[in-house]
């Protein structure tokens, strides 16, 4: 059988994948770590502590985390820029409705949180309570309940003590 000298073959197998992608003959050029790369990476990732093969490995693993284009009507990375007025304004309704949503669905999370929040707040008190009664009554030895978080906790909370609500 004939073997195709190195560079000849039109298929290359990429690494990283495994698979044979077609028209990837040339060789690759290193990715020059830049200080822009640096400072645009350095919420997530410190390029001077893991270098190049810490880069690749972090790409690695976050490339399967984001999501993959789909086909259809609502593709995820579409640019819309080049489309019809039509197009343009039915994309921009999409997304003003999907932003919609995940803000209702915050403000939702953000309420049940503040309820939660202020049941165990109740919860705290009510055994603080039962504490000062036990040491009223002698069956328990004095306990300093002061505590300046659970104090913030509490004006956070709790309606104020003249009864009004927030």
């Amino acid at each position: 059988m004939p073997r195709e000298a190195d560079g000849a073959s039109a298929k290359t197998v990429d690494q990283s994948i495994g698979r044979a992608l077609p028209g990837r003959s040339r060789a690759r050029e290193p990715l020059e770590l830049t200080n822009e790369l640096r400072d645009a990476l350095l919420p997530w990732l410190d390029l001077d502590e893991v270098g190049p093969v810490g880069l690749q490995t972090w790409l690695l693993s976050i490339v399967p985390a984001l999501p993959r284009p789909t086909s259809g009507d609502h593709v995820l990375d579409r640019d819309s820029s080049r489309g019809s007025l039509e197009e343009r304004l039915n994309a921009m309704a999409r997304a003003l409705a999907d932003c919609a949503g995940d803000r209702a669905r915050k403000n939702f999370q953000a309420a049940e949180y503040f309820r939660e929040n202020q049941v165990l707040v109740r919860r705290l008190k009510a055994l603080e309570a039962m504490i000062r009664t036990r040491v009223a009554t002698g069956k328990l030895p004095p306990v300093d309940l002061s505590d300046a978080k659970a104090e913030a906790a509490t004006h956070r909370y709790l309606p104020p003590k003249g009864g009004a609500a927030r």
